[in-house]
């Protein structure tokens, strides 16, 4: 099993996964600028270009502003019948049911909320920095204790496509299919579901995000960062002769608006996305590592080879005849240590000779005094 596969079978039930950074999956809930309450069938994204980073929502040939129009959102996620949106730095989260109607169901500017995630009826989130999960289900709250700290929550299914580690930068989620987005170039890829999620419309097109009801997936195209969606439980009429047609909303972000300072890397135009001077992160590429380069083995240092006994001992000779009978004993002296060694060390023929030479210098000596 891949790398990959691996990872996409850790959330082949409800998982919630407990991870150093943002997770790039999104199933069924699963927080992002991109939702859909895949119940009554909205697709909603929050829009990109403005002063306040508000939500717009498609359903039925209709497009629907949401109020509070004047209030920025940082992500949105879709349940069954209803959505919610988690305002800008964290300290609030509205939800709006099926008529579009919103209602706050939590406030607080101490402990801020991150990672938001909806399910079929019940609605959760981490506490910012602490990774403690908080959750609603109708006038209820509950939230795990502080022990357990998690990231991010998601649903799926198992059957991945083979392929190499890092080969997806993005996964959405449905019922009982999954797609992902091909980090090479854009593209997207779907599996499971009888095959009745794939299609030629899809190729050729760069995806920024994508995401899936039950039975259909919606992505942000990146050259325009509109909307497209497909799969059965999509309304046909979304298909044009050309392909799918983009939903008519407002551009949507690819991601919130932050200070620059937040961000390793940054969406290319993020002025022209972001209201002022804030920007969008884009998740950083990550590199296969490749094989280490083998270095150039290293040359042993070169050592000169031993002098013969001969040659020393001709040197030797040399530096007495150069110093003279000043220096005759101590010469006489050095040529017999040089004799022991040969004796210890040296053959019978190198002895022999070290004698013949040491007689040689002290007639040498002798005729000279």
């Amino acid at each position: 099993m891949t790398p990959l596969s691996v990872a996409v079978a850790a959330v082949v039930t409800v998982v919630i996964a407990a991870v150093s950074s943002p997770a790039l999956v999104h199933g069924l809930g699963s927080g992002s600028t991109l939702a859909v309450s895949y119940g009554s069938g909205a697709v909603c994204g929050v829009v990109a270009g403005e002063r306040y980073q508000r939500i717009e929502c498609y359903r039925g040939g209709e497009t629907i502003s949401i109020e509070p129009n004047i209030s920025s959102f940082s992500s949105i996620s879709g349940g069954r019948d209803f959505f919610c949106g988690l305002r800008s730095g964290g300290f609030a989260l509205f939800c709006w049911n099926t008529s579009f109607v919103a209602k706050r169901i939590y406030f607080n500017y101490t402990v801020l909320l991150e990672n938001l995630a909806v399910g079929d009826d019940q609605v959760c989130a981490t506490v910012n920095g602490t990774g403690v999960v908080k959750c609603w289900r109708g006038e209820n709250s509950s939230s795990l204790s502080e022990s357990s700290q998690f990231s991010s929550i998601s649903s799926g299914q198992l059957n991945v496509p083979s392929g190499s580690a890092y080969e997806f930068s993005n996964l959405s989620l449905g019922e009982n299919h999954s797609c992902a987005i091909r980090q090479s170039n854009g593209s997207v890829v779907c599996w499971g579901g009888g095959g009745e999620f794939s299609t030629n419309a899809t190729n050729g097109i760069s995806f920024e995000s994508i995401v899936s009801g039950l039975n259909f997936t919606c992505g942000l195209i990146t050259t325009n960062y509109s909307i497209i969606c497909w799969g059965p439980g999509w309304p046909s009429s979304s298909v044009s002769g050309l392909g799918l047609s983009p939903l008519p909303l407002s551009i949507i972000l690819p991601g919130p608006c932050v200070q620059s300072s937040s961000c390793e890397c940054v969406y290319p135009g993020s002025q022209y996305l972001c209201y002022g001077s804030e920007v969008v992160c884009k998740p950083c590429r990550v590199l296969v590592p490749g094989s280490p380069v083998p270095l150039s083995p290293v040359s042993p240092p070169s050592v000169s080879p031993p002098s013969s006994p001969s040659r020393a001992l001709s040197r030797g000779l040399l530096a007495f005849a150069i110093v003279g009978s000043v220096g005759a004993f101590s010469g006489i002296c050095t040529i017999i240590y040089a004799c022991g060694l040969e004796f210890v060390v040296g053959t019978r023929k190198s002895t022999t000779l070290c004698s013949q030479q040491l007689l040689e210098a002290i007639l040498m000596v002798v005729q000279t005094q």
